[in-house]
C-alpha cells in the first residue's frame, strides 16, 4: 500500500458513505452494553445480596464470557451474523430480565446461573464489527481508519457506559440498570445483525472445529499481554490514589489513560504511519513503557496523571495494529473466531494483571504494566518471524 493510499484512509472518507456513517454510530452504541453489564450486575447484586455474592457474580460473568468467546465467534463465521447475533442478543436479554425480575427472592445459585448465562450469551459485537470493516473497507481505502475507530470507541464506551449505569442506579434503583442493559443489548444486537447480514461477504462454510493456525498463536497471546498491561495500569492508578488518601481520584486517573488512548488512536487512524503493523506495535509499546516507567519513577497523583496520559497515547495504536496483524493472518472464513480468541486472551491477561497487582503498590504496578507490554511487543516480533521448516513441511505418514 502506497503512502498516498495510507493518507487517503481517513475519517473524512468514512463519513462520505451513508453505510459507514451508520456503522460508525451503530458500532458505538452497540458496545455500550458490554461496558455496562459488569458494573450493573455488581451494583444490583450488592444492593440485595451483599458484596461477596456481587464479587462472585462478576467473576462468573467474566469466566463465562472468556470460555465461550471463541465458540460464539465460530458460530458467527459458520452461520452468518444475522441469526447468531439476534439469537444471542435476545437470549442474553432474557437472562438479564430474569435476574431483574427475581433478584430480591433469587437464591445464590440462581444469581450465579444468570451471571453465567449473561456472559455465555454475549453477542460478539466488537468482533463482528471488525470483521465487517475488513470486508467493506479494504486496506487501500479507509480500512485502517475504521479499525482505529473501533479501538477509539472502546475507550469512549468504557467512559460513558459506567457513567450511565451509575446514573440509572442513582436515579432509580441499582437493579434497574440490568433492565437498561437488557433492552439496549437486545436492540443493538438485532440492529447489528441486520446490518451485518446485509454486508457480510464471507461464504458460510460449516465444518468441524479445528485448531487455530500456529502463525496466529503469538497474535492471540499478544492480545493477552496488552490487555494485561492495561488492567495493571488501572490497578496502578487505584494504588497511587489510595496511597495518597484520595481514592476518589482513581477514576480521574483512569479517565486520563482513556483520553490519551482516544487522542493517539484518532491520530493513528488519520495518518497510518509508514512501516509494518509490527513496527507500529513496537513504537506504541515503547511509548506505553515510557509512561509506565515515569509513573514508577516519580509516583504521586500528579506524575501518575502525566504517566497514564503518555502511556495512553500508545494504547489504541497497539490494539488497532494487533487486530490488523490478525486480519492479515487469519483465514477470512475464521476471522470473527480469531477476534473472539483475542478477546478471550484479553480476559485472561486482565485476570493475570489484576491478580498480580493485588500484591503490589502503585509504583510497582506501573513496572508490571511496563513488563507486560514489553512481552506483548516481543510476541509481535515473534508473530513476524518465518515459520520453521518442520512447520511448513507437509506431514508424511510412516512407511
Amino acid at each position: 500500500m502506497s503512502r498516498a493510499d495510507r493518507l487517503a484512509g481517513s475519517y473524512a472518507q468514512m463519513l462520505r458513505h451513508p453505510w459507514s456513517r451508520s456503522l460508525m454510530l451503530l458500532g458505538l452504541v452497540a458496545k455500550l452494553p458490554m461496558a455496562m453489564v459488569s458494573l450493573a450486575l455488581v451494583l444490583s447484586v450488592n444492593a440485595v445480596h451483599g458484596r461477596e455474592l456481587a464479587g462472585w457474580s462478576a467473576a462468573v460473568l467474566a469466566l463465562a464470557l472468556a470460555v465461550t468467546g471463541p465458540a460464539r465467534g465460530r458460530w458467527v463465521d459458520r452461520s452468518g451474523p444475522r441469526t447468531a447475533m439476534s439469537v444471542l442478543g435476545l437470549a442474553q436479554a432474557a437472562a438479564l430480565l430474569g435476574l431483574w425480575a427475581s433478584l430480591a427472592e433469587a437464591p445464590t445459585a440462581v444469581v450465579l446461573l444468570c451471571a453465567a448465562l449473561t456472559g455465555a450469551l454475549t453477542a460478539p459485537g466488537t468482533s463482528v464489527l471488525r470483521s465487517l470493516w475488513s470486508m467493506r473497507a479494504p486496506s487501500s481505502s479507509f480500512g485502517h481508519a475504521a479499525q482505529a475507530w473501533e479501538s477509539v470507541t472502546l475507550d469512549v464506551v468504557f467512559i460513558l457506559g459506567p457513567a450511565a449505569v451509575a446514573a440509572v442506579a442513582g436515579w432509580t434503583a441499582p437493579r434497574h440498570a440490568l433492565l437498561v442493559v437488557a433492552v439496549l443489548g437486545a436492540a443493538t444486537s438485532v440492529l447489528l445483525a441486520r446490518a451485518a447480514g446485509a454486508h457480510w461477504r464471507i461464504p458460510v462454510r460449516p465444518a468441524a472445529p479445528h485448531p487455530l493456525p500456529l502463525r496466529l498463536l503469538p497474535v492471540v497471546a499478544l492480545a493477552g499481554g496488552s490487555v494485561g498491561a492495561i488492567t495493571t495500569a488501572e490497578m496502578a492508578a487505584v494504588g497511587v490514589a489510595a496511597e495518597a488518601g484520595r481514592e476518589a481520584q482513581a477514576g480521574l486517573l483512569v479517565a486520563l489513560l482513556s483520553a490519551g488512548s482516544i487522542l493517539g488512536g484518532l491520530v493513528y487512524g488519520r495518518t497510518d504511519p509508514p512501516g509494518s503493523r509490527i513496527a507500529h506495535i513496537h513504537a506504541a509499546a515503547a511509548v506505553w513503557v515510557l509512561g509506565c516507567l515515569l509513573g514508577a519513577w516519580r509516583g504521586g497523583l500528579v506524575w501518575s496523571a502525566v504517566a497514564l496520559t503518555v502511556a495512553g497515547l500508545g494504547l489504541a495504536v497497539v490494539i488497532t495494529a494487533q487486530y490488523g496483524l490478525a486480519a492479515a493472518r487469519a483465514p477470512e472464513s475464521r476471522r470473527t473466531e480469531v477476534y473472539s480468541w483475542m478477546a478471550t486472551a484479553g480476559q485472561i491477561g486482565a485476570a493475570v494483571g489484576a491478580a498480580g497487582s493485588g500484591y503490589l503498590d502503585g509504583r510497582q504496578s506501573f513496572l508490571l504494566s511496563a513488563a507486560l507490554m514489553a512481552v506483548a511487543s516481543v510476541l509481535a516480533a515473534v508473530s513476524g518471524m518465518p515459520r520453521p521448516r518442520w512447520v511448513l513441511a507437509p506431514h508424511r505418514s510412516p512407511g
